[in-house]
């Protein structure tokens, strides 16, 4: 049962529309370095599961990982954006922000967690006293999202510092 929902959850992530709308010259200023923008979507894309699977191992439950999935995809669909290619940029601590200042921290979704997994929304968050209040906490799916962002564009450049330091062969 449970390995089904993983699944289903899954499958609605890869179904995101694969078509890169980037061109090939599009350099994102990550931190102190540059990263190829079609390059780190692809990165983005073929990673993703990977990562839901490793932050359901952690104690993410079948409702995060759907918060998680939508911000992918609001995300990705943003970053894929023909018309504003350069719409994030980071800074030199590799903060991911967008220009736009739609996407931040925080989601559309006001849902609150307990430690065993149980969700409630803001409504009813709000109204619990304050004692119960300290039980819950709140998933912030677009930050998760930026998080995820930063794993990927970290392992790119740490690939390409390790490719960097590799003696170049010499063809006579």
């Amino acid at each position: 049962m449970f390995s089904t929902l993983i699944v289903v959850l899954l499958s609605i992530v890869t179904s995101y529309a694969q078509s890169i709308n980037t061109d090939e010259s599009i350099i994102y200023k990550y931190g102190v370095y540059q990263l190829n923008k079609k390059h780190l979507i692809h990165n983005l894309r073929t990673n993703v599961n990977w990562y839901i699977e490793t932050q359901m191992k952690k104690g993410w439950t079948p409702s995060m990982v759907q918060e998680f999935q939508n911000a992918y995809v609001i995300y990705m669909k943003a970053l894929d954006d023909a018309n504003n290619p350069y719409r994030f940029y980071t800074d030199d601590f590799g903060a991911l922000y967008d220009l736009h200042n739609v996407l931040g921290d925080e989601d559309k979704d006001d849902y609150w967690y307990d430690n065993r997994g149980n969700r409630i929304t803001g409504t009813e968050y709000r109204m619990l006293n304050e004692k119960k209040k300290n039980k819950y906490f709140a998933f912030y799916a677009n930050k998760e999202f930026v998080l995820y962002f930063k794993v990927i564009a970290d392992a790119i450049v740490s690939k390409d510092k390790k490719e960097a330091q590799q003696p170049k062969q010499i063809l006579f």
